[in-house]
């Protein structure tokens, strides 16, 4: 499944206070995609913690990873 099938079921299981700024996906092999995802969150203790749970519950996704977390912008992809 492609990232733009699953923006809306991602933002919905998001805690208020985060946002997705844009996704992006990538070929891995025979029909299955990487989906990256730009998550706009507010630092504060438990954020990730919050976050990965909140990714977690979403059954169309069978795992993720954290790529990279920074103070300012940055550019998926």
């Amino acid at each position: 499944m492609k990232g733009d099938k699953l923006h809306g079921t991602i933002q919905a299981n998001l805690p208020k206070d985060m946002s997705i700024k844009q996704i992006k996906d990538e070929p891995l092999a025979f029909g299955l995609f990487y989906i990256f995802v730009d998550i706009h969150f507010e630092e504060k203790d438990g954020a990730m913690n919050a976050l990965e749970s909140a990714i977690d519950k979403i059954d169309q996704i069978s795992e993720f990873e954290t790529v990279a977390v920074s103070k300012t912008s940055t550019k998926i992809g």
